[in-house]
């Protein structure tokens, strides 16, 4: 699961870095890409580089920073026109593989 929420993830962030590179989109659409990908991914990547024990909370900003690019992406799409119909399903992608990944990681740390 981990491979595969890392691959996601950083498609995402790739994905947000090209457009902005690019700019053939708003950077409204490729912030939010970078943000709604790099962020969860970046966790994930230093918790396993670092063999560092999960939090006992949840990583409430991490999982902000995610919501907020899939916002902009949104904002980016309704404002500037259904052309980049991609970026949000990616977005909300991203912060899905998220999702799905904490809750797998901390229900098996709870059993462990």
């Amino acid at each position: 699961m981990t491979l595969l929420a890392c691959l996601i993830l950083a498609a995402t962030a790739l994905s947000g870095f090209a457009v902005l590179v690019a700019g053939t989109m708003p950077a409204l659409t490729g912030t939010g890409l970078l943000i709604a990908g790099l962020a969860p991914l970046a966790f994930i990547v230093t918790a396993a580089c670092h063999r560092i024990g999960l939090p006992r909370r949840h990583p409430l900003l991490i999982s902000c920073a995610s919501g907020l690019g899939c916002v902009l992406v949104l904002v980016g799409s309704y404002r500037f026109g259904d052309v980049r119909q991609w970026a949000p399903g990616l977005a909300v992608l991203a912060l899905a593989t998220w999702m799905a990944w904490q809750r797998r990681v901390w229900r098996r740390s709870d059993h462990h």
